[in-house]
Parts: structure tokens; C-alpha cells; sequence
């Protein structure tokens, strides 16, 4: 089965979206060969884009809103699915999640009442919802920088706003903090290298970014270009994530593709590296795993499908 086969049966044109996937740069694999992939369905009924936990070992979690608007998870381990199970809530918009340490997890997302709400799953069991306050008018992101959490989301004002735990698990949660900006869809975060970077959709439908490399001191916005018309999504994987590609589905529904080689320091021009055709009904989580890239999205069925991309020489 040819690549242009399986984009026209996974990913039927005519549905304009966009996805951010944050993936390892080999710098010998022709990026056609990275994005050579396969679709698979797994079936359930979404009502938002997954979103995609950090592989542990061969084990990648997946969050979504289902068509009851409550939270759902599965996992998918050396190609088996799990199934579908329900974490309850009333979620608005697509979640985040993170690792508080090699074997527990935490998803987060926007409540009924607008504000972020997070559940913990500790050796298999997931605790009680509680709410961590504030006023998001989009999907949340989580990350784990300098052995700190990071909670992103777009604020009442339509500007960006982080959340700082110290540590990774627990309580300690600081006070919500602007960062600034207009943005137009739900933040990710990713760290490369020695910085975190907050990817965001700006005003101008553009791609706009901003880094850190204390936690607390953010640099000035600036654009990677591209148009965009939904949110974005992320994720990351090298040797001291160093590395990263940036991929982005146009207006006309091809995908294209920006990199950087030095820790976000600077990032190639965008470059088309799939046909017109490739398209997803909503928002798309990423992950990478010893080179494998998964792309987890929201089919013309709203059920959840996979694109996976080996790359290669």
C-alpha cells in the first residue's frame, strides 16, 4: 500500500485542520520516509483530538473527550490497544497529560466551569478530580522541565498562561502567570535540550513561539511562520531532545514540515512534504518512540485513528 493510498483512505480531503507533531530529527532519513505510514483505527466516539502521553517503554497513553463529554483513556502497548475507559468529569476541550514519574501519570484538562481540573493515577488507580483554578478559554498542555510541571493554557484575555508545580507529582502549585500574546488555539509545550518551548497558533493564523530556560523568564514571541487553522500539538523524542521537526497541515490541506538541529535556536523554512488530501476532522496528539513516529487523530468516523511513520535512510 502506497503512502498516497493511505492518506486518501485514512484522511479524506476537505476537511482543513492542523497538526504540530515534535519528533526526532535523524539527520540521514529523507523526511518521505519518515511520514511513509499506515492508518489503523480504534475505534470509539470522540468529541476532541487526542491527546498523547509520552511513551513509557513500548506503553503510549491516550486521553480524548468522548461523545458523553466525560474524559477517556487506553493504552496502547506493542501494538495492542487496550480498550476504552471512562474517567468521568465534563470536559470542554482537548486534554493534556504528563508523567509525575516513570509509572504515574496525570491528565488535565478544561471543566464545566472553565477552569483546569486534573486527576493522578497512582500504581493503576486514578484519584478524584480537583480543580486548580483559573479562567481557560481552550485546551490545556502539560510538561516536565527541570524537574518541575509546566500547565499551559490560554486565558480569559486570549493571552498565554502557565501554571509551575515544583516537583513533579503533588500539591505545590503556584499561582497562574501570564506570559502574554494573542493566541487563536490551545498551547503545547516541549522542552529541547536546556529550554521549554510554548508553540501556540497567533492572530495571523500563524505559528508563534516562545522558550525559556529558568522556568520563569520567557523570551519575546516569535513567528515560525506557516498558516494554521486549528490548534496545534506536539511532541518530542531524541537523545537529549536536541533535535525536532515541526509539521503543519496548510489551507489546502498538504503537509509541511520545519526543523531545527540546535535546541530551537534556529528553525529551517517551511517545506511540503506530503500531497493535497492528508486531512484530519480536529486537533492531533504526536509521540516518538526509538524513531517511530505515531500521529493519533480524530477520522471522518470521530473515531480515533493512528498514522505511524518508521523513518529511514
Amino acid at each position: 500500500m502506497t503512502r498516497r493510498t493511505v492518506l486518501r483512505k485514512l484522511l479524506p480531503a476537505g476537511v482543513v485542520t492542523a497538526i504540530l507533531a515534535i519528533a526526532a530529527l535523524l539527520p540521514a532519513a529523507p523526511l518521505a520516509a519518515l511520514l511513509a505510514g499506515y492508518g489503523y483505527s480504534y475505534g470509539g466516539l470522540l468529541h476532541s483530538g487526542p491527546s498523547v502521553n509520552p511513551p513509557s517503554g513500548s506503553r503510549t497513553d491516550v486521553f480524548v473527550v468522548g461523545a458523553d463529554n466525560a474524559m477517556w483513556t487506553s493504552d496502547v502497548s506493542g501494538g495492542a490497544f487496550s480498550g476504552w475507559t471512562t474517567l468521568g468529569g465534563v470536559v470542554l476541550q482537548r486534554p493534556g497529560s504528563t508523567w509525575t514519574n516513570s509509572t504515574n501519570m496525570e491528565v488535565y484538562a478544561r471543566g464545566a466551569d472553565s477552569a483546569v481540573w486534573y486527576r493522578q493515577e497512582v500504581a493503576g488507580t486514578w484519584g478524584a478530580w480537583a480543580s486548580l483554578g483559573g479562567v481557560v478559554t481552550a485546551g490545556v498542555d502539560a510538561t516536565n522541565f527541570g524537574g518541575n510541571t509546566y500547565l499551559f493554557a490560554r486565558g480569559g484575555d486570549s493571552a498565554l498562561w502557565y501554571k509551575k508545580r515544583t516537583g513533579t507529582s503533588g500539591t505545590n502549585w503556584g499561582a497562574w502567570t501570564s506570559i502574554g500574546g494573542i493566541i487563536t488555539s490551545s498551547p503545547t509545550g516541549i522542552v529541547l535540550g536546556t529550554s521549554m518551548f510554548a508553540f501556540v497558533r497567533g492572530g495571523n493564523n500563524a505559528i508563534w513561539y516562545t522558550s525559556t530556560t529558568d522556568g520563569t523568564t520567557w523570551a519575546p514571541f516569535l513567528s515560525n511562520g506557516g498558516i494554521s487553522d486549528s490548534a496545534v500539538a506536539g511532541a518530542s523524542c531524541t537523545v537529549g531532545r536536541t533535535h525536532a521537526n515541526v509539521f503543519v497541515v496548510a489551507k489546502d490541506s498538504t503537509l509541511w514540515e520545519s526543523h531545527t538541529i540546535n535546541s530551537g535556536g534556529t528553525w529551517t523554512a517551511w517545506a511540503a512534504v506530503a500531497p493535497s488530501g492528508s486531512a484530519w476532522t480536529s486537533d492531533l496528539g504526536a509521540t516518538c518512540n526509538s524513531g517511530t513516529i505515531t500521529i493519533y487523530g480524530r477520522g471522518l468516523n470521530n473515531a480515533m485513528w493512528t498514522w505511524t511513520g518508521v523513518a529511514g535512510a
